[in-house]
């Protein structure tokens, strides 16, 4: 085993009859590992070294250590260990290394002092044993707790302020108190992979679980599912060398790195990323001006050798940050042979900016598609929309009331004309209809309300009449508003008379039909109308007609 030394071997017989072996050069060292012991026996005050790993031993006894003052390293781990007495390492002064993995040690069995004599313990390990925390009193400097099941660590930690290393990976862990690391000024490596961190670090916007860090150099956060982590969950670790982040769920990268400039390497393997976003970027090109040699893995990420990757990938043929990726692999498994990251992305430059061209004509063109769609839509169905828009409007202002019951009419009739007409209409029409025979008109310049638009007083005036009367002449058709008062008529017949024929067209001349606008020569089609007559015995009959009309 030491080939450059002086070998002594003794043999001393234990309870059991086994065989104990003892190697000795100028530091005595004892190998007792595999030899089936089930109880530690007694050690040489000379001894300094000394395994009884993978044996069969159930305890440590109290004071077993008590002569061994020179003693530096121990290896008590694969036993079958349960349980601590106050006493069991009492003389260990001088140890340095305490390595008691893979037992079944249970939380409620270690007392609390129960590390207080190894007064020079530098490296203290304790893999696979717990599944509760317990209580470390102990000046150390290296800690390996990993692979218990430690899944609340709940802080803080207190008597480890000398401690520089802690291995507390693969501990099932999903919950952090944010004081957990308060005394861990001066730890330096902080291994804690393999826990179910991504379950509180996303949550930790102000970055308190790691503030105390201010001197970490390395810090693993592999395997934790993490999907996302605040901008500032790193602030206080202004001396960190290595980050390892690889094998989570990220899909972003907002947390600030910049301030790292010390950081030589950042992993950022398996995770999910399709590109790094352009704040990342500037990040990490700020670092590579104070670390000329800073790598960044990227390796197993989902970056695509497409245009989507394309600002990452011109920011990839420029920066002095290496970069691993599988970006060549995946441009070459789409049959694109480049010797360079530049031919690269030229390639995928030309080709985007072809395929910019055709999304932004196809673009362009279903745009226009949509609008004329839109605007013939509207346009077929404009005096629909002015007539609901109209209607709305008048309930709102209380200018239109629901009826009550059927008949429940203001006027029984609305008069539409031209103002050239007027004579007629005030000479005429309204003497006959209102002063001989009863029937109650309406008629734009006495009885629309004022202060109200006109389009609003002519919808209402419609809406509140039983019917509505349209006298035509060439001045009828020359006037906009004339059209729009038959058109609203119209829309009340169909949409709120149930296509009940509530228009009445008199002529008051002779229209040819190649002068009607459509509209209304399909209404005179298909409905009835009355002409005004030029004779006397007509004109009784026209009268009387109209009032029959109307009383219905």
């Amino acid at each position: 085993m030491f080939a450059d030394s002086k070998h002594v071997s003794i043999q001393l017989p234990s309870k059991d009859f086994h065989i104990v072996s003892y190697i000795f050069h100028e530091r005595l060292t004892a190998d007792c590992a595999w030899k089936s012991l089930r109880y530690i026996p007694t050690i040489p005050t000379n001894v300094a070294n000394i395994s009884f790993a993978h044996n069969n031993i159930r305890g440590i006894k109290n004071g077993i250590f008590r002569i061994n003052h020179d003693l530096i390293y121990l290896d008590l781990s694969n036993n079958n260990i349960s349980k601590l007495h106050q006493r069991s390492f009492q003389g260990l002064s001088k140890l340095e290394t305490l390595i008691i993995s893979n037992n079944s040690i249970n939380h409620t069995a270690i007392p609390n002092n129960i590390f207080k004599p190894l007064v020079s313990l530098l490296q203290l390990a304790i893999k696979r044993n717990f599944n509760h925390p317990f209580s470390l009193h102990v000046s150390t400097l290296y800690i390996d707790i990993s692979n218990n099941a430690f899944y609340v660590w709940q802080g803080p930690i207190s008597n480890l302020t000398c401690l520089t290393y802690l291995d507390i990976s693969n501990n099932f862990c999903s919950n952090v108190s944010t004081n957990f690391f308060e005394y861990g000024s001066n730890l330096t490596t902080l291994l804690i992979q393999n826990n179910l961190l991504g379950f509180v670090l996303p949550t930790d916007t102000n970055g308190e679980i790691l503030a105390k860090l201010t001197k970490l150099k390395l810090l693993n956060l592999a395997d934790n599912r993490i999907p996302s982590l605040p901008t500032t969950i790193f602030y206080s670790q202004t001396e960190i060398r290595m980050l390892n982040l690889s094998r989570n769920m990220l899909e972003n990268e907002i947390f600030k790195i910049d301030h790292m400039t010390k950081l030589s390497y950042l992993d950022l393997s398996y995770n999910r990323l399709s590109t790094l976003c352009a704040s990342f970027t500037r990040q990490l090109d700020i670092l590579s001006n104070n670390v000329p040699n800073i790598a960044v893995n990227l390796l197993g990420n989902p970056i695509k050798c497409s245009c989507e990757s394309i600002e990452f990938i011109k920011w990839y043929t420029s920066t002095n940050v290496h970069v691993l990726n599988n970006l060549h692999q995946e441009c070459q498994s789409l049959q694109i042979n480049f010797n360079s990251s530049k031919l690269m992305y030229g390639y995928l430059k030309k080709t985007c900016s072809s395929h910019t061209t055709t999304i932004v004509t196809v673009g362009s063109w279903l745009t226009i598609f949509a609008i004329v769609i839109i605007a013939g839509i509207a346009y077929r169905y404009r005096w629909k929309l002015r007539y609901a828009y109209y209607i709305v409007k008048g309930k709102h202002h209380g200018q239109i009331k629901p009826f009550e019951i059927d008949d429940d009419f203001l006027y029984d009739a609305f008069v539409s004309y031209a103002d050239e007409d007027d004579t007629f209409v005030y000479t005429k029409f309204l003497k006959h209809l209102e002063d001989d025979r009863n029937i109650r008109c309406c008629v734009h310049k006495r009885d629309f309300l004022a202060g109200n638009d006109i389009a609003t007083n002519i919808t209402s005036a419609i809406h509140n009449s039983r019917r509505t009367v349209v006298i035509i002449s060439h001045h009828f058709l020359e006037s906009d508003w004339c059209l729009f008062e038959f058109n609203m008529a119209k829309m009340e017949s169909i949409y709120a008379r149930s296509k009940e024929n509530i228009i009445l067209l008199v002529f008051l001349e002779q229209i040819s039909s190649k002068d009607l606008p459509l509209n209304i020569l399909e209404l005179i089609q298909s409905k009835s109308y009355i002409e005004y007559p030029n004779d006397e015995y007509g004109d009784v009959v026209f009268w009387d007609k109209l009032k029959e009309t109307l009383s219905v």
